[in-house]
């Protein structure tokens, strides 16, 4: 679930998004970025790199055993846009997932038009309602600190290990790489050989500095934290469970 979090606020991950809502799929499907989180209305010279004609694949939830909600929580750009997850990475059962190859997709075509993109940007208003000033909007400058970092954590590196290492064996078993291909890609050691080769160190630990602003940030997030507030803000039922730490 974090990770899903994360996703949507600037950090590339395995998963693979959808939403419930066809609009805000239209949104994106329709509208141009301009800068940072805000979009504006295609115009017919637009629609000659774009195409005019735009794809939606649609499944029934019910037959989706595998996609998860992101759900509500004190970071509500996921439920501003209605998202759910798929899981892709390699030790999960969808870490080679093809929509157009899968059945049970729905492929529905729809025309882009600058009278629909208008309509579309005023209504999310340019996506300001898509991506609700936050607090965790706030630390991009940590997100873009995590992106561009060279360290990866002993755990984390073992994990990712354990994921190829059961992507390869997937890809035995369908036929698409010899087993001497994976004795000689599944030795850890030669995985971190590679890694280290790319610029990576392996760490204890991944240790960022904060700024002193961004620990203000933090205290003031925590402090300001009301349940009550964020559901009327967010038109939901309050819960005492939710907690921010």
């Amino acid at each position: 679930m974090n990770v899903a979090i994360a996703q949507h606020y600037g950090m590339d991950t395995y998963y693979l998004d959808f939403t419930d809502d066809v609009k805000v799929v239209l949104f994106f499907a329709s509208c141009k970025h301009t800068k940072e989180n805000v979009y504006g209305p295609i115009t017919e010279a637009d629609l000659s790199y774009i195409g005019r004609y735009g794809v939606l694949y649609s499944k029934s939830i019910e037959m989706f055993d595998e996609i998860e909600p992101i759900g509500s929580q004190p970071f509500c750009r996921c439920n501003r846009q209605r998202g759910y997850y798929l899981n892709t990475h390699g030790g999960s059962c969808c870490w080679d997932y093809r929509i157009s190859e899968n059945s049970g997709f729905s492929k529905m075509y729809f025309e882009r038009t600058p009278e629909l993109s208008e309509h579309l940007c005023e209504e999310f208003e340019h996506g300001c309602k898509l991506f609700p000033d936050d607090d965790l909007s706030s630390f991009s400058s940590v997100i873009e600190k995590i992106q561009n970092t060279k360290e990866i954590p002993k755990g984390l590196f073992l994990v990712m290990y354990d994921q190829f290492s059961n992507e390869l064996l997937c890809r035995i078993e369908q036929g698409s790489i010899a087993a001497s291909l994976y004795d000689k890609l599944a030795d850890r050691e030669t995985i971190r050989s590679m890694i280290q080769s790319w610029g990576y160190r392996i760490t204890r630990q991944l240790v960022l500095h904060l700024s002193e602003e961004e620990h203000v940030l933090i205290d003031k997030m925590n402090k300001d934290w009301n349940p009550e507030l964020f559901a009327n803000r967010e038109g939901i039922v309050p819960s005492p469970f939710w907690i921010l730490k």
